[in-house]
């Protein structure tokens, strides 16, 4: 079973493809582009892939895991078209695939790789609702409540014996190893934030490349369309539920209400763009390791 994930990264390629065609790309013909903000806008969306990948690593040490770094990077970039098969355990299935070894167990990596999962959402959520927060015109100094809320709930888990005794329950009754984070969940909380901030820098960049001017503020509602991409289960990739949400932000700022739906549907296929060209980055990276190995 195992593996036949390590191969999953491949066969997401033709499911990623058929829904990038799906999104009708004729219709964004019409949209005059800058291609130098566009160029600036996919290399900040490609670096927030690395660090992604740099804190995914940072994560695995703290938690007591040697790895080089090279093999944790192969394990974020090559499984980012998986999110494109339906069904959304994939990821996190080829995730802890690849990680898997003698001195590491699956069972472990999928611990590992769900919690962090589960911190992307959380993050998300948190750095998301400040977007939401300026959209209905709340005062400034209530944009850090969100995160400041997620990160004490999380903190107050931690802490908390009740919490522990059902994750381990479930833990068991699901085959898994829980993973003893200690202090580590709110580091990576706010790495996690911080990857929020850098995809939505991204984001910005790329509006601003087809002459759609947002909010900065505003534009961190993405997180919050990302997430609920994120969360559906039926939609492969969140498609369609992530530019539904994302055209909702959008015509906050834009009166047109198509036009708003035809930017969100360019954001998606420029960010299906630039994950092709992190799998292949993973593709090249897990090569070299084999080649070594």
């Amino acid at each position: 079973m195992i593996a036949v994930l390590r191969y999953l990264p491949i066969i997401a390629i033709a499911a990623a493809a058929g829904a990038f065609m799906a999104l009708e790309p004729e219709r964004f013909l019409s949209v005059s582009v800058d291609w130098g903000l566009m160029a600036g806008s996919t290399v900040l969306l490609y670096a927030f892939f690395w660090y992604r990948a740099w804190t995914w690593h940072g994560y695995l040490r703290s938690s007591g895991i040697s790895m080089p770094f090279r093999r944790a990077a192969a394990s974020v970039l090559l499984p980012v078209l998986t999110k494109y098969i339906p069904g959304k355990v994939w990821p996190i299935l080829s995730m802890a695939s690849l990680l898997e070894s003698q001195d590491f167990r699956f069972r472990d990596s999928v611990a590992r790789v769900g919690w962090y999962q589960v911190a992307i959402i959380l993050a998300g959520l948190g750095v998301g609702s400040i977007g939401l927060l300026a959209i209905a015109g709340q005062a400034p100094v209530l944009y850090p409540v969100p995160l400041l809320m997620v990160i004490l709930v999380v903190y107050a888990s931690e802490r908390s014996r009740g919490v522990h005794r059902i994750l381990a329950r479930f833990s068991s009754r699901a085959g898994l190893s829980m993973p003893r984070e200690g202090a580590n969940s709110i580091p990576l909380l706010l790495s996690c934030a911080m990857h929020w901030f850098l995809m939505v820098a991204a984001y910005w960049l790329m509006f601003r490349s087809i002459s759609v001017h947002i909010d900065p503020v505003v534009m961190l509602s993405q997180a919050v369309a990302n997430v609920a991409g994120i969360l559906v289960p039926f939609a492969p990739a969140g498609l369609g539920v992530r530019e539904a949400a994302g055209a909702g932000y959008l015509m906050t700022q834009i009166p047109d209400a198509g036009a708003a739906l035809v930017y969100a549907s360019m954001a998606r296929a420029w960010s299906f763009c630039v994950e092709v060209i992190v799998f292949l980055t993973g593709l090249l990276i897990r090569s070299r390791l084999y080649s070594k190995d």
